[in-house]
């Protein structure tokens, strides 16, 4: 059996060549091209829109109220008026004063109608009482009880009146050739411009000083 001869001619340069047909070139759609660009835009716009909005108008968040422990009370307590069941009152309208003192005592006004004598109905000297024009207690002490024989003057806060009070305390020559106690209480009584005093000398007890003090009041 034969083989079959196949023969293949070379193109040359004067051969056609075979060509494909013209495939048509895509156009570029302009008109979508803008419309997405257009989209895009308006979409970016949105989102900056929206989030100068929020900061504009940020989200409120609730937060919860903590809670304070109270402030605690400070009970204080200050010098009442004192309540003897078998004392008396003495008030004096012109002075404006009033205050409590032992059954049995008297209180006699003096000659100027301010100075008071306080005591047991026999002796009236135990305490003297009366108004004082002042705006130094200070002062009124170191002038009104003046003397050669006075050795010193000390002072410190009275705590049994509801008034501002100071407690003077003179101290006096002991060997001095003068009648007189060696030392004397005057304590001095002040609300505002008001002035009042009571003094005790050393001879006489004060055990009803303090109270008497106690239940003093301006009456106005």
């Amino acid at each position: 059996m034969e083989e079959e001869k196949v023969s293949y001619t070379l193109p040359t340069k004067d051969t056609p060549i075979e060509t494909s047909p013209d495939v048509p070139k895509k156009r570029l759609n302009w008109k979508g091209f803008f419309i997405a660009i257009v989209l895009v835009g308006l979409a970016d716009w949105a989102v900056i829109s929206m989030l100068q909005n929020e900061n504009k108008h940020p989200v409120a968040t609730s937060v919860a109220p903590t809670k304070t422990a109270p402030s605690p009370t400070i009970e204080t307590t200050s010098p009442t008026k004192s309540i003897v069941a078998d004392w008396q009152t003495y008030s004096n309208a012109e002075a404006h004063i009033s205050f409590q003192y032992p059954k049995g005592w008297e209180v006699k006004v003096g000659k100027d109608g301010k100075t008071l004598g306080l005591g047991p109905v026999k002796d009236l000297g135990y305490y003297i009482a009366g108004p004082i024009q002042t705006n130094n207690p200070d002062t009124y002490m170191k002038d009104h009880y003046r003397s050669p024989y006075l050795l010193n003057i000390s002072q410190q806060p009275y705590k049994s009146s509801i008034y501002s009070a100071v407690k003077y305390t003179l101290k006096y020559d002991p060997n001095a050739q003068a009648s007189g106690p060696d030392e004397t209480t005057v304590i001095i009584v002040n609300d505002k411009n008001d002035y009042y005093y009571f003094e005790q000398d050393g001879f006489q007890p004060g055990d009803n000083l303090e109270k008497i003090i106690a239940s003093f009041r301006f009456d106005k």
